[in-house]
């Protein structure tokens, strides 16, 4: 079976979006314990990035995706993920006290950086694919566990060999090139009619000849 373009562009860009959740998952918790945080501020750090993904994808998808077009928010979305991931090298440099915020608000970014690529893919998903509804759930189901494996499997060699801060350093800039790929790449849903227009104007045309 072969995939739209878009549907390639879509599940690529969510397996990206996954990999940059699942990346940081195994090494946070253990810098926050160096860092001196405790159990408390630990789980405020963590339910920051879920509390964002609530309170931000309904405005992503009721006030945003009417205005701006689904390109362009994926690719604001990576963006601020790739920004978020550099800034996480900065922990080892601050103190204590400014830590617990910084980070909280590290993950607030994150959270509203995943939710927007996240909830536009999958707007542009079930949109212009609603016919194959099935098959949008279904390949975000499998990119998402692809990403929760390739994530820490990625990050271990690059948190090993050059330590925290560059390990996020480098994913954040991965994250923020590919941003860019996306706002030059990503198919629009004006091409995607075009092609439409066009095939059904040929079918017509030539169709009745046959």
């Amino acid at each position: 079976m072969c995939l739209p373009k878009k549907l390639i562009w879509i599940f690529g860009t969510m397996l990206v979006q996954n990999v940059s959740y699942s990346l940081i998952a195994p090494f946070l918790s253990l810098k926050l314990k160096e860092l001196g945080m405790n159990e408390t501020q630990t789980a405020l750090v963590f339910c920051a990035y879920a509390a964002a993904v609530i309170i931000w994808s309904p405005i992503i998808s009721d006030k945003l995706l009417p205005k701006f077009r689904a390109s362009r928010l994926i690719a604001v979305g990576m963006f601020m993920l790739g920004f978020a991931n550099t800034l996480y090298g900065l922990v080892d440099f601050m103190p204590l006290s400014l830590t617990v915020w910084y980070c909280i608000v590290l993950r607030i970014l994150s959270g509203m950086a995943s939710s927007t690529v996240q909830t536009t893919c999958y707007a542009v998903g079930t949109n212009d694919f609603s016919d194959r509804k099935e098959l949008v759930t279904g390949g975000v189901e499998v990119v998402t566990g692809l990403a929760n494996i390739i994530g820490p499997l990625f990050a271990a060699p690059l948190y090993q060999y050059f330590g925290f801060a560059w390990c996020f350093v480098l994913c954040g800039t991965l994250f923020i090139v590919c941003s860019f790929v996306i706002l030059v790449g990503f198919p629009t849903t004006d091409e995607m009619t075009d092609i439409d227009d066009n095939f059904e104007s040929f079918s017509q045309e030539y169709g009745t000849e046959t």
